[in-house]
């Protein structure tokens, strides 16, 4: 039982969208909750590991990496409703990357579930302390779902009221979240394979990850809700 929280920080060759010092801020905040961690970090980030690794005890592993885009054509197509400032191809890969370090970080994790949470989730949080209490009851307690569990903001019965069909290519759709995920930790691995199948199926077009797990959504559990606080609580229904 319990839950091993795992999270990542990349750099991105272009200027992050927030300033580096926000999203270590907000991680410092994640981490100040005592949930065990597995923390992946760009290797240009090693005196940071360090320097967290050393203050927060609760930080299992700390793994060095560099962002795989070798997936992306030299043609690549980007989303034409998106953020052209933050919406680039490494932030693409970045989001892309996550199932892919929940199956890298399977054999590090004692626990029978794991969990991805976003490295500056905090930044959404309105009641911190309420925020903490979850965390630890999410991190030490067991689940009855034998899926991944993942947050929506709304479901596909709304894409079939659209006046026009899903394009899961050039806007993104938050059926999928997409900052938090928790599940049986040998769930991952086949939802990451599944996810660059279809990757590789729609290339030069790139994504955003959760239209991609529309894709694969058999692979989910989904749940109600937002970018807010309730992303927690409403997740803790699963609990055994």
């Amino acid at each position: 039982m319990g839950v091993t929280f795992v999270t990542a920080l990349y750099l991105p060759s272009t200027p992050i969208y927030r300033k580096l010092d926000a999203y270590i801020s907000h991680f410092e905040e994640l981490a100040s909750t005592n949930i065990p961690i597995i923390l992946h970090l760009d290797s240009r980030l090693v005196e940071l590991g360090n320097h967290l690794c050393k203050k927060y005890s609760n930080i299992q592993h700390c793994i060095y990496g560099i962002l795989d885009t070798s997936y992306v054509p030299t043609d690549v197509i980007l989303p034409y409703f998106r953020n052209k400032e933050k919406d680039t191809v490494d932030y693409l890969c970045i989001q892309l990357s996550k199932l892919k370090l929940m199956k890298d970080s399977e054999q590090l994790v004692k626990t029978t579930h794991m969990a991805w949470i976003d490295f500056g989730i905090f930044h959404m949080f309105k009641e911190k302390e309420l925020c903490r209490l979850w965390l630890n009851k999410i991190a030490f307690s067991s689940f009855k779902a034998d899926k991944i569990l993942s947050p929506s903001s709304y479901d596909m019965e709304y894409l079939k009221s659209l006046n026009h069909s899903f394009n899961s290519l050039h806007s993104v759709y938050w059926i999928h979240c997409g900052s938090l995920l928790l599940g049986p930790k040998d769930k991952f691995g086949p939802a990451y394979e599944a996810q660059m199948k279809a990757v590789r199926a729609h290339l030069p077009q790139l994504t955003w990850e959760v239209n991609y797990w529309v894709m694969i959504d058999e692979h989910f559990i989904r749940y109600s809700a937002i970018h807010s606080d309730i992303i927690l609580e409403n997740v803790c229904q699963y609990l055994n």
